[in-house]
């Protein structure tokens, strides 16, 4: 089957953001080890100004409608209009489940002594983390598909990859999320981009 691989990471995490969300659901659960990360973090980058998580983990997430349309418009002009309906739909798509969930399971921010900077809403999943890892993982997936070139593929890739990475670690840094919750929204963003790859690869018939 064409799209199996897909499916089998779309269920692998899908199960670790469904474990996790049990684990951190669970009225036994006591995130101290957590706060304890948080602290440790925070300690090792003290003399770094808080302007500069804050600066990484916003600037790119205030310009993502700008993003979007900018590869959409690539798209539709090289006639990928598959891939412009997915990079167009994606977003809003995770921005609105990840909003549900969060309204469902209803987990506190860590706490307030923790917060380098303030923040309302509730806390799993990580919204910046499922949105980093849908937007940019898709970058990454279009860049695999549509780039020749493998040195700038691997280039682009690897950047990319790593800022994914930098989103989760400064949401833990600034004190806003336990890093279960960059677990969940990690989880949450691969589901998403497995659930387009598998869309993207769908051939659809022709009826003669």
């Amino acid at each position: 089957m064409k799209n199996r691989m897909e499916i089998i990471i779309f269920f692998i995490f899908l199960s670790i953001f469904t474990i996790t969300a049990l684990i951190i659901s669970n009225p036994g659960f006591m995130p101290e080890y957590e706060v304890k990360i948080i602290h440790f973090v925070q300690h090792m980058l003290k003399f770094v100004p808080v302007s500069v998580p804050v600066f990484m983990t916003d600037s790119w997430y205030g310009q993502i409608t700008l993003i979007v349309l900018l590869f959409a418009v690539i798209f539709l002009i090289n006639k990928k209009y598959k891939d412009a309906i997915i990079i167009i739909l994606a977003l809003p798509a995770a921005k609105y489940i990840y909003g549900v969930l969060k309204m469902l399971i209803e987990r506190p921010r860590p706490p307030l002594e923790s917060r380098l900077v303030e923040v309302s809403s509730f806390s799993f999943p990580s919204g910046h983390s499922t949105m980093s890892m849908v937007l940019f993982g898709l970058l990454i997936y279009f860049a695999y598909k549509f780039i020749n070139n493998k040195v700038l593929k691997t280039v682009i890739i690897v950047s990319l990859a790593l800022f994914i990475l930098l989103i989760g670690f400064t949401r833990i840094w600034l004190g806003v999320h336990y890093p279960t919750d960059i677990i969940g929204g990690y989880s949450l963003g691969i589901c998403f981009i497995c659930f387009c790859i598998f869309i993207d690869k769908l051939k659809i018939s022709k009826s003669k």
